[in-house]
């Protein structure tokens, strides 16, 4: 699908990629791409660069790879000087997550289409940057335009901040509730030993919440009280082993009040 937006060279696109497909386009080249860049940098990203993204100009070695591995990243347009566009990529990959630093796997194309999709027009416009077309093929193509009015301003240290709007469309209930069954069985697991399938009943309290429109910062909490309420244990007895604080559990009683 990608291959039908590419000359056999183009000075102004860029195929990104995340670590895996990198290899995997490497392999099936047999040698590394002329003047790839991979966009981890610096000390801090040091024990990280075997999972470093790439970005890749876009010349006759990217255009004679097959179909399906081309697909598997995301092309880039721009007409500002690749050093620039290396920068704002780079501005990128430390975003501010609830007052907090996170990685942004922005590179990944799943993570990209569900954002810029969850995005308003201006929000879009500022995460683009300098870049002004954003295509990726995930079922069908999906091309962004850059229509910004105002010019384009580096941004320096953490500067893109993830809102929950952009997390709504990425969310999993399954991987949610085997990242929390994992968490439960090191802190609690004589609690998770007395149901036939833990999993499930974090699954439906999960759920459940969701259904009766609890917000997402109290999916946990409900999870909480489920497990508790199954494994007949007051929720002061979980106090302790989950180092709840006093307001942290005042808040779960406050839930507990609403949920059956």
């Amino acid at each position: 699908m990608l291959a039908a937006y590419l000359p056999w060279s183009d000075s102004n696109a860029y195929w990104l990629v995340d670590s895996k497909t990198h290899r995997l386009a490497v392999k099936a080249l047999g040698f590394g791409f002329d003047e790839a860049v991979p966009l981890f940098f610096g000390e801090s990203f040091a024990p990280a660069m075997d999972l470093s993204p790439w970005l890749i100009p876009v010349t006759e070695q990217v255009t004679s790879l097959d179909d399906v591995v081309l697909d598997l990243g995301i092309l880039l347009r721009s007409e500002r000087p690749v050093d620039e566009v290396i920068d704002h990529l780079r501005s990128l990959l430390i975003a501010s997550l609830d007052g907090e630093e996170v990685m942004f796997r922005y590179y990944d194309k799943k993570v990209l289409l569900a954002m810029l999709q969850a995005m308003d027009e201006s929000e879009r416009y500022a995460f683009m940057g300098n870049i002004d077309t954003m295509i990726l093929a995930e079922q069908e193509v999906h091309e962004f335009k850059n229509n910004a009015s105002k010019p384009f301003e580096l941004n320096v240290d953490v500067w893109w901040r993830l809102l929950p709007h952009h997390m709504d469309a990425l969310y999993d209930v399954q991987n949610h509730a085997k990242i929390l069954e994992r968490r439960l069985w090191e802190l609690i697991p004589n609690a998770l030993a007395q149901f036939d399938s833990p999993s499930n009943v974090i699954i439906h309290a999960l759920e459940s919440a969701i259904e009766r429109n609890y917000e997402k910062s109290q999916l946990e909490s409900c999870v909480i009280i489920e497990v508790a309420k199954q494994a007949n244990l007051h929720l002061s007895e979980l106090s302790m082993p989950l180092r709840l604080t006093f307001d942290e559990l005042k808040a779960l009683q406050s839930i507990k009040e609403t949920w059956s």
